[in-house]
């Protein structure tokens, strides 16, 4: 039973990584990067969201910057440490802007530097101090 629940685990990441995979690698756009953020129910009941999975797509033809990480000088981009820094985040509050998202049944599509400014979210002030220009948040529901 053991082996089953892993590998219907391991095969739904396999899944949702191909799906990100697919999203950033064939829009228009130019896309960094695609988060699956899981929505689970705390103690109390309210709604948290967690990192699920996500894709990063190899930037190394965007200029990098020097950044100080555990004592070790390395280059990474401001995206990639984004993405990085996005992984052990949860959002619960209602001040924060995939809550807010994911409560308004619709979708945020921040799409400029002022607008990233304007909107008063730890997640959207994240983004602008590292360089992110565009931030767009999408929820698929179940039916």
């Amino acid at each position: 039973m053991q082996d089953f629940i892993s590998s219907s685990s391991t095969s739904l990441l396999n899944t949702l990584q191909k799906r990100l995979h697919y999203i950033i690698h064939n829009r228009q756009e130019w896309w960094v990067y695609a988060i699956f953020w899981q929505a689970s129910k705390d103690t109390n009941g309210r709604l948290i969201f967690s990192w699920g999975d996500g894709h990063f797509r190899d930037t190394n033809d965007l200029a990098l910057t020097k950044v100080h990480i555990a004592n070790a000088d390395s280059n990474v981009s401001d995206m990639e440490m984004f993405y990085a820094v996005s992984a052990p985040n949860c959002f619960v509050s209602e001040d924060d802007l995939i809550v807010h998202a994911y409560n308004s049944g619709s979708y945020v599509w921040l799409n400029n530097y002022y607008e990233l400014q304007l909107y008063n979210y730890d997640r959207a002030k994240e983004a602008h101090l590292h360089g992110i220009r565009t931030l767009e948040i999408i929820f698929f529901r179940e039916k």
